[in-house]
């Protein structure tokens, strides 16, 4: 998150958008598997105690049906909120409020339609998990019928924004400054790390390409398998995407790459010209990795 990311959620907060706060809550029974429990606590070399497998005690379409209801209806809060306390808690915009709700209510239909129809058999569904469960099953673990309504909800609330008293209302400007700038310095952190990483693995293709050129080598005849090159162009496409901030180093190693790589004929005839090109290019990024690797 920017500056300029804190700057608009605190202006739209400013400008009388209202708060939508998500609400679910699913039935979702599991009981501990101890038997898988002790055999992944042996694959893994540990003790049953450091390892946890759980089952869950229901599988069935319809239950199943219900949860992906509740899980559209969150994504679709997610999608057009604004993050305030929590990602429950969001800032819509007023004019998009009439529009939230009328999806919203349709969700919520069809959300306790499908909950009502499988109430209806629940006793069924019960007696299904006893046969597939076998000794993991205990009657106890299931709610009545009864009960079962009482497990799913899904709704929303509506309210007015603080105009006080919220630290996102209150927060002075240079607070905000700090805020941001100590966001930017840990994704710029987050960045050099990843392109620490790429880098030592961008040189670790080029060595094992090298290698492989060399141990393929059949004179003028030779066919470069098409695995290597693609190493190499995917390696490249891997550096452009992470050169997000426009490093130098690395719009060199690009550079290096784009003016160096051989032509299809080349490829497949000329040793040298490919061997040369290879070499080239895996100084580049062997010698900028280098450096990184010790900052």
């Amino acid at each position: 998150m920017t500056k300029n990311d804190i700057r608009k959620i605190i202006d739209e907060a400013r400008q009388g958008f209202v708060l939508v706060q998500f609400e679910s809550r699913c039935y979702l029974p599991r009981r501990k598997d101890d038997a898988a429990t002790l055999e992944a606590a042996k694959k893994n070399g540990v003790t049953p105690e450091d390892i946890t497998v759980m089952k869950d005690t229901v599988a069935d379409a319809r239950i199943t049906k219900i949860i992906q209801i509740r899980d559209r209806a969150r994504k679709y809060h997610y999608m057009v909120t604004r993050p305030w306390a929590g990602r429950r808690v969001g800032v819509l915009r007023g004019q998009d409020l009439l529009g939230y709700c009328q999806e919203m209510n349709a969700m919520k239909k069809e959300f306790y339609s499908a909950v009502n129809d499988a109430a209806e058999i629940w006793p069924e569904i019960v007696a299904d998990q006893a046969e597939r469960l076998n000794g993991l099953f205990r009657l106890e673990d299931y709610p009545s019928q009864a009960e079962f309504k009482g497990r799913f909800d899904l709704g929303y609330y509506i309210d007015q924004l603080p105009v006080k008293g919220d630290w996102l209302l209150d927060i002075p400007e240079d607070a905000v400054e700090e805020l941001a700038g100590s966001f930017e310095e840990q994704m710029q952190d987050r960045l050099d790390s990843l392109k620490k990483s790429v880098l030592s693995e961008a040189s670790g293709v080029f060595k094992k390409v090298q290698a492989s050129l060399k141990d393929k080598k059949r004179g003028k005849h030779k066919r470069i398998t098409d695995a290597l090159i693609k190493s190499v162009t995917e390696t490249a496409g891997w550096l452009a995407d992470l050169n997000i901030d426009n490093d130098q180093d690395i719009n060199t190693i690009l550079s290096t790459i784009a003016e160096h790589m051989p032509g299809a004929e080349d490829i497949r005839t000329s040793d040298d010209k490919l061997d040369t090109a290879i070499d080239t290019m895996s100084v580049a990024i062997n010698s900028v990795a280098k450096v990184r690797s010790k900052s």
